[in-house]
């Protein structure tokens, strides 16, 4: 069996021997497509132009609410308190009369 028929090759150097211009390139894979853009996350409410003047007030309210907190009497913190949870209240009553 020749060594042709056995599959192998054989590489000659020496004189008059003749090399490849250039050796070939192996094939790249395909690049990865590129992920896809996460969600853009939701504009907090003071962000959104519609909610601007709620900002501003909850904004005021959180300085008064701390205020009572840090200087306020215990019966003035309860008294805050009870303010706190009817507008709580009250803003639910919005949000369902917009509903209807």
């Amino acid at each position: 069996m020749s060594d042709a028929q056995a599959g192998s090759h054989h590489v000659h150097i020496g004189p008059g021997a003749a090399w490849p211009a250039r050796l070939p390139t192996p094939a790249l894979p395909p690049e990865p497509p590129e992920p896809p853009l996460p969600p853009e996350p939701p504009l907090p409410f003071h962000a959104a132009g519609w909610a601007a003047p709620l900002a501003g007030a909850f904004g005021l309210l959180g300085g008064a609410v701390s205020q009572v907190a840090t200087t306020g009497t215990g019966e003035q913190v309860a008294s805050a308190g009870a303010v706190l949870d009817r507008a709580r209240r009250e803003l639910y009553r919005i949000l369902a009369e917009d509903a209807r």
